[in-house]
């Protein structure tokens, strides 16, 4: 492997990894764009197919509407802007300030999460430097009371349309996860 290659990692396109079973999948989505030649990877295709597009409109008109109507009366911290609900998200240090002030039973839309060097440390990813995760964001996180300690909890919620959970999702949860405590951890 080349040393200065780099990887661009991400929670759903890890997920997708193994919705695929495919590494060459993983390979080919993860590498950067100047990295492809020395690696012999076509170049990445950035046009929409029009499926994709509608499957894409439809995926943002079913998470309006689970925002505006599944939490109607819940207090749901959205980014402000006049851009359309989709296109609109917290970034890190608003989304650091919420997961400080939020109260329990309030949810924040588009928070955005970014690998703390804690995370790297405690995946051992920090011995691989080619390998970095992207800037992500789950759909919702939700604060909880934790039945335990009365304290808060911070729960990841990703909205999907189908009917039930498939393995590939739970992997795409778990990473979100994996960051969110890293980064709670990291700005305690």
């Amino acid at each position: 492997m080349n040393d200065t290659w780099k990887a661009a990692m991400s929670p759903s396109r890890i997920a997708r990894f193994f919705f695929h079973d495919c590494e060459s999948f993983l390979l080919y989505h993860s590498s950067q764009p100047e990295d492809r030649a020395s690696r012999n990877l076509p170049t990445l295709d950035q046009t929409t197919q029009p499926l994709m597009e509608a499957i894409q409109h439809q995926g943002h008109l079913w998470e309006e509407h689970a925002i505006t109507h599944h939490l109607k009366g819940e207090r749901v911290h959205i980014a402000s802007g006049t851009k359309p609900l989709s296109d609109r998200y917290h970034d890190v240090s608003q989304t650091i300030s919420l997961l400080r002030s939020a109260a329990i039973g309030d949810w924040i839309y588009q928070p955005t999460l970014e690998a703390p060097p804690l995370f790297y440390h405690t995946y051992n990813l920090d011995a691989h430097p080619h390998i970095r995760f992207s800037m992500c964001r789950p759909d919702l996180l939700s604060i909880v009371r934790d039945p335990v300690s009365g304290g808060r909890l911070v729960r990841v919620v990703d909205l999907k349309r189908g009917e039930r959970l498939k393995a590939h999702y739970t992997i795409q949860i778990t990473i979100y996860a994996m960051l969110l405590d890293a980064l709670i951890h990291t700005h305690q």
